[in-house]
């Protein structure tokens, strides 16, 4: 992979995705999404009303409830 490559991906994963963009990107539903920026477990940017979402800050989320046991789950919802 040369530079322009790896800098074209490194800026795709920093472009901001929309509500809509994020539940494809995690294909999950849309409602799911707002359920989860609106407790805090998913990480996102407010603006205003709008919640943008960070591919790389997605990535990690993800990564990161890999490494929680499924029992935790529920607790961290709340």
């Amino acid at each position: 992979m040369d530079n322009t490559e790896e800098t074209r991906q490194k800026e795709q994963a920093e472009e901001p995705m929309n509500v809509q963009e994020a539940a494809a990107f995690m294909k999950c539903a849309v409602s799911t999404i707002y359920r989860d920026s609106a407790n805090g477990c998913i990480p996102c940017i407010r603006k205003g009303r709008r919640l943008l979402f960070l591919k790389s800050d997605l990535l990690e989320w993800l990564k990161r409830m890999r490494e929680i046991p499924s029992y935790a789950y529920p607790l961290i919802m709340k």
